[in-house]
């Protein structure tokens, strides 16, 4: 059964490849429409991310359109990522612009690797896609999907310039080597995580659990971190790359994790600013607490569902 879905995955999105970006994508749009006004579940955590992030600065019409915006902008960006199937990498290349590439050289140069920073914001699945036509090599991290037919479709999708996707178990292990031996490697830190695997941070003004791998993957290699990052304007997407990041080396190791980890939200929160409507505000990025009870229980229908400001 598994089988048969993937060839029809696969026979869809070979379609959707033949089709020109300017006709795709309206239609895109136009399903973002739709998931919307359908999706009632996730339109509510957009807007009440939103609503976390923004609320002292927009009203709550400018936060409706807003959300509208960013359903519209996740449904282009659904297609083309699907579109992008068995795309040759000459095409997939004359449809971005390209960025800051000396910012990456200079880092390389450095001969420890590189770190860089991605997030769900524009359109994510560049990465794999368009980075070893400018690298020659790359590899990054990704969580399974629990659909074996379309895990197994986004796995050729994001290989098949030849990124090399390590799954997350397991993985710290293989980007230390990488780094190592010189290589690139990124690492999306944009979402949220059990308070056991991260550090409290502020991002939009609250504390918000954050990943400290990356931290910890600078404490342990001094590979400089470069964020990279795409962005949907003027009816083109644009990879970016930005100037490392200016991370301390400090004796006490907790916190120099928590400085730069600190770092690496303020530079996401700025990045997201502006063009809020191209992140991944679906996810619930504040969902866990800077404080839980001992041993931790659900949350009871009496205590509250938004993440403390501080």
């Amino acid at each position: 059964m598994d089988e048969a879905i993937y060839r029809l995955l696969a026979a869809g999105a070979r379609f959707l490849s033949w089709i020109p970006p300017f006709l795709l994508r309206p239609a895109g749009r136009l399903l973002g429409e739709i998931a919307f006004w359908v999706d009632r579940r996730h339109r509510a955590i957009t807007r009440k991310n939103l609503r976390l992030a923004f609320g002292r600065e927009l009203g709550e019409a400018e936060i409706h359109d807003l959300a509208r915006a960013c359903f519209r902008h996740l449904g282009q960006v659904a297609v083309d990522i699907v579109a992008a199937f068995e795309v040759p990498s000459v095409r997939l290349r004359r449809r971005v612009r390209f960025m800051g590439l000396e910012n990456l050289d200079a880092a390389r140069k450095q001969g420890q690797g590189v770190i860089l920073l991605m997030a769900h914001y524009g359109n994510w699945e560049l990465y794999p896609l368009l980075l070893p036509l400018v690298l020659g090599e790359f590899s990054g991290t990704a969580r399974p999907l629990d659909s074996v037919p379309l895990e197994r479709l986004m796995t050729r999708i994001r290989s098949h310039t030849g990124t090399v996707v390590h799954k997350k178990l397991g993985s710290v292990r293989q980007m230390l080597t990488e780094l190592r031996s010189g290589g690139v490697t990124g690492m999306l830190m944009d979402q949220n995580v059990d308070w056991y695997h991260g550090v409290f941070v502020f991002f939009f003004g609250r504390r918000a659990c954050t990943n400290r791998g990356l931290a910890r993957l600078h404490q342990a290699t001094g590979s400089p971190v470069v964020p990279c990052y795409s962005y949907y304007e003027q009816g083109r997407y644009h990879l970016a790359l930005a100037k490392p990041l200016d991370l301390v080396r400090l004796s006490d190791r907790t916190k120099m994790i928590e400085a730069n980890t600190q770092t690496v939200n303020s530079f996401l929160e700025a990045m997201i600013r502006r063009r809020p409507e191209q992140w991944f505000w679906l996810h619930q990025r504040f969902k866990t607490w800077p404080w839980h009870k001992w041993p931790r229980v659900k949350r009871g229908k009496d205590e509250p569902n938004w993440a403390p400001e501080v």
